[in-house]
């Protein structure tokens, strides 16, 4: 079962928050991977090897008049992965959301893609903290 994203410490400038433009009609959870959608853009549908804006710090209700947000992106997290990792490697998102998985090869994969790295090691589906 995958759990959500569980913020444990915000580093620099209590998490860098950054506010990114995001549509009004859709909602977004508090923590969700944000993926970034155009300059200064963001929206909650990401997916495998994405690039990422960061991690929503708040809730927005669909059609609520709200069209931006904070975004943290510089911070430790507790989430899941959805394969195996070793410590210390680069991870992207996962298909599955709200799973991170290891970078298929940090050489090749985005730079915006690669969101940070493992803290520990982790079988698939464990909960383990990232930055």
């Amino acid at each position: 079962m995958v759990k959500a994203i569980k913020v444990l410490n915000r580093y620099g400038n209590k998490g860098d928050v950054f506010n990114y433009k995001v549509g009004d009609s859709g909602g977004i959870k508090q923590y969700a991977l944000l993926k970034l959608s155009d300059a200064g853009y963001a929206t909650s549908s990401a997916a495998a090897n994405d690039p990422i804006a960061g991690i929503s710090i708040s809730e927005k209700e669909a059609s609520d008049g709200q069209t931006t947000l904070g975004v943290l992106t510089n911070c430790r997290i507790e989430a899941t992965m959805s394969n195996a990792a070793a410590i210390g490697v680069p991870i992207t998102a996962s298909a599955t959301p709200h799973c991170f998985q290891t970078a298929p090869d940090a050489h090749t994969t985005s730079g915006a893609a690669v969101v940070g790295h493992t803290l520990e090691a982790a079988s698939a589906g464990e909960v383990i903290e990232m930055r």
